[in-house]
C-alpha cells in the first residue's frame, strides 16, 4: 500500500470524520441489540432465538473480517483507493438494515416472515462486515504511526460514548420505534460515510502498485499475535464489563442504578482514551497497552478482598488501566503489520474479537462459574493479552514497515 502522508502528523479532520463513521456503526448494533429480542417476539419466535443469530453473525464474522480486510488492501495496491469496497457495504447495510423493520409489519400471519427476518439479519450483519475494517484502516492515512494511538482515541471516545446510549438510553430508542429508529441509523452511516469521502478526497491521492513491487512477506507470525490479542482482550473486556463489574456492583450496593452505573462506567472509559492515547504516542503503545493489561488484571485481583467504601475508587483505576488497552488495539495492528496488509491485520484482529463473542454466548450461562472464577478468568486473559502484546512487540516490529 502506498500511502502518500499528510504534512500534519494527525489530519484531525479526517480523523473525526473517521470518528463519524466509527459512531454510525456503533450505532447501528445498539439499535440491532435493543430491537432485535422486540422484533422476534412480535413474529411469534422465541427470545432466545435472538442470542443464536448474533452467535451466527459473530461466527461467520471470524472469517469475513479478515477477508474483506484483505480484498481492501488488494483494491488499494491496484486502484489506490479503498472506497469501492466501502461505499458497497455501507450501502448494503443502509438498506438491509431499514428493511428489518419493514419486514415484521409483514406480520407472523404470513409463513416466510419469520425466515425472513433472520435471515435478513444475518445478511445485515455479514453487509456490515464488508466495510468495518476498510474504514477503520483508513486511520494509516491521516496520522503519522507514532500518533496513531492519539489519533485512534478519538474513535474509541465516539465508539464509547454511542455505546452507553445502550444502558442510558435504551427507554428512549425503544420508545422511538422500529421504523423510526432503523431508518435513522441508516441514514447516519450513510450521512458520515459521504462526509467521509469528501474529506479524504482532499488529502493527496495514493498510487496504485503491483503486489509484486512490495518484498514484504505474507505476516503470518503478526496475524497470528493479533487474531490471539482480538480474542483475549475481547473477552477480558466483555468480561470485566458485561459479568465482573455489575455483579460486584449489585453485591456490594443492592439499590443502585445498574443501567446508570454501566453507562457511566462505558464512558468514563471513552474519556480515559483520550489520556490513554497522549501517553502511549509518548512512551510507546505496545508498553502502554501491556501496563493498562497488567494494571487491570491487578484491579481485578484486588477488588474481591476490598471493603465497600473504596470499590468505586478501584473500578475507576481499572476504568483508567484498560482504557488503553481497547484504545491501543488498531494502532497496535497498523504497527505489526506491513502497511500493504493493514486491512487484513485489523480484519484479523475483528476475526478474533468475533470468536471471543462466540465463546462468550456460548460459555457464559448462568452458574457456570462463580464469581471468584468469573474474576480469576479476567484476570488470566489480561495477563495472557500483555504477555501476547509483549512478543508481537519483540518479534514482529521488523516487519511493520511500509
Amino acid at each position: 500500500m502506498n500511502v502518500s502522508k499528510p504534512q500534519a502528523s494527525i489530519q484531525w479532520l479526517q480523523v473525526c470524520s473517521l470518528a463519524a463513521v466509527q459512531g454510525a456503526i456503533t450505532l447501528s448494533w445498539v439499535i440491532y441489540n435493543l430491537y432485535l429480542v422486540r422484533l422476534l417476539v412480535q413474529l411469534g419466535l422465541p427470545e432466545s432465538l435472538a442470542k443464536h443469530l448474533l452467535m451466527v453473525e459473530n461466527l461467520l464474522a471470524v472469517g469475513m473480517e479478515p477477508l474483506m480486510g484483505a480484498l481492501s488492501d488488494r483494491q488499494q495496491r491496484w486502484l489506490g483507493t479503498r472506497f469501492p469496497l466501502i461505499a458497497l457495504g455501507v450501502i448494503l447495510s443502509a438498506g438491509l438494515f431499514i428493511l428489518i423493520p419493514l419486514v415484521v409489519l409483514l406480520g407472523p400471519s404470513i409463513a416466510l416472515t419469520p425466515w425472513l427476518l433472520q435471515g435478513l439479519a444475518i445478511t445485515w450483519a455479514l453487509a456490515m462486515t464488508l466495510f468495518r475494517s476498510p474504514v477503520i484502516v483508513l486511520l494509516a492515512n491521516y496520522a503519522f504511526a507514532t500518533k496513531l494511538p492519539q489519533a485512534f482515541s478519538v474513535l474509541t471516545l465516539t465508539g464509547g460514548l454511542v455505546g452507553a446510549l445502550r444502558p442510558l438510553a435504551s427507554g428512549f430508542i425503544l420508545g422511538l420505534g422500529p421504523t423510526v429508529t432503523f431508518a435513522i441509523g441508516s441514514g447516519v452511516l450513510l450521512g458520515a460515510t459521504v462526509v467521509l469521502r469528501i474529506v479524504h478526497a482532499q488529502l493527496p491521492p495514493s498510487e496504485p502498485s503491483p503486489a509484486a513491487s512490495n518484498p514484504h512477506p505474507f505476516p503470518l507470525k503478526a496475524l497470528t499475535v493479533l487474531f490471539v490479542l482480538g480474542l483475549l482482550i475481547a473477552g477480558g473486556t466483555r468480561l470485566m464489563m458485561g459479568e465482573i463489574l455489575p455483579k460486584l456492583l449489585q453485591a456490594n450496593y443492592p439499590a443502585i442504578n445498574l443501567n446508570l452505573s454501566l453507562g457511566l462506567l462505558s464512558i468514563a472509559l471513552a474519556l480515559f482514551a483520550l489520556a490513554a492515547g497522549v501517553i502511549a504516542t509518548r512512551i510507546g503503545n505496545a508498553k502502554t497497552m501491556i501496563i493498562g493489561a497488567g494494571g487491570t488484571a491487578a484491579c481485578l485481583t484486588l477488588l474481591t478482598a476490598l471493603p465497600s467504601f473504596l470499590l468505586p475508587i478501584v473500578l475507576l483505576i481499572s476504568i483508567a488501566a484498560l482504557s488503553p488497552v481497547v484504545n491501543g488495539t488498531i494502532p497496535l495492528a497498523l504497527e505489526l503489520a506491513p502497511a500493504r496488509w493493514g486491512g487484513l491485520a485489523i480484519g484479523t484482529y475483528f476475526g478474533g474479537f468475533s470468536l471471543a463473542m462466540v465463546l462468550y454466548s456460548a460459555w457464559m450461562t448462568p452458574g457456570v462459574l462463580t464469581p471468584a472464577g468469573t474474576i480469576l478468568l479476567g484476570v488470566l486473559l489480561f495477563i495472557l493479552a500483555g504477555i501476547s502484546i509483549a512478543v508481537g512487540d519483540r518479534f514482529c516490529r521488523k516487519v511493520a514497515v511500509g
